[in-house]
């Protein structure tokens, strides 16, 4: 699975503003520690704002700051905002017209492995991210 150059981007802003949830911090701050343009940050701000995961303020003391507390972020939904999201494929409803019947097994091994994906994306918070904790095996 690849990920997007914004969603990586988007990451490190994320887990920049998780390490000081309360301080409002400048994007251009971010851009400069990150070495990423100013212009491309600025684009993904816009994302996250647009799904509120961030808040931001202009004016001289203006900036960016999480909209809600690292562990009510959930990756899912950072993933989401910038990669549409996980589907591989669409299980088949109507079979009548299926040229493809051979490959069901296929499709619908596909689809079982992108809902326990998107299940275990939605148990990690951006708080886990930050603080690297996260497994890889979940419990049942």
């Amino acid at each position: 699975m690849k990920i997007s150059a914004k969603l990586d981007y988007a990451l490190r802003l994320l887990v920049k503003l998780a390490e000081s949830p309360e301080k409002v911090i400048h994007t251009s701050e971010i851009a400069n520690e990150e070495k990423v343009s100013l212009k491309f940050l600025q684009t993904i701000v816009k994302e996250l704002k647009d799904k509120e995961i961030i808040d931001t303020f202009f004016g001289p003391h203006g900036g960016i700051i999480l909209a809600r507390p690292p562990e009510d972020i959930r990756f899912l939904e950072i993933y989401e905002a910038f990669q549409n999201d996980l589907r591989v494929v669409e299980p088949c409803v109507e079979f009548s017209d299926c040229g493809h019947l051979q490959a069901c097994g296929i499709q619908k091994i596909l689809h079982q492995g992108q809902l326990k994906m998107r299940d275990y994306f939605q148990t990690i918070t951006l708080a886990d991210i930050k603080n690297k904790h996260w497994s890889l095996v979940t419990e049942k």
